[in-house]
C-alpha cells in the first residue's frame, strides 16, 4: 500500500546529511520526526523543510544539527537535540 505523501503522520529515520528545502512541506498531519545521530557530522536542515507541517509537535534531532536560512516550524513544536 502506498500512503500519500501529506497523510504521513511520523516519521523516524537512520543517519541523514540533510534535510532538503521544502522536504516535508504542507504535510500537514505530521505529528513527530525523529532522526538517528550520526557522529561526528552534522545534519543540515534547510528553510522550509517543515513549512505548513501544522500538527508538528516534536522532533528529535542529533546534537550536532545546522539550520541554514530561515525555517518555518509551529508554535506548539518542541526541538529536542541528542
Amino acid at each position: 500500500m502506498i500512503v500519500p505523501f501529506f497523510m504521513l503522520i511520523f516519521v523516524e529515520f537512520g543517519k541523514m546529511k540533510d534535510i532538503g528545502s521544502g522536504a516535508f512541506e504542507n504535510c500537514t498531519a505530521l505529528s513527530s520526526v525523529k532522526i538517528a545521530d550520526h557522529g561526528k557530522k552534522s545534519l543540515k536542515v534547510y528553510g522550509s523543510a517543515f513549512k505548513n507541517c501544522t500538527s508538528l509537535k516534536k522532533i528529535v534531532l542529533p546534537a550536532k544539527t545546522n539550520f541554514y536560512e530561515e525555517y518555518d516550524l509551529p508554535k506548539s513544536c518542541r526541538v529536542i537535540r541528542r
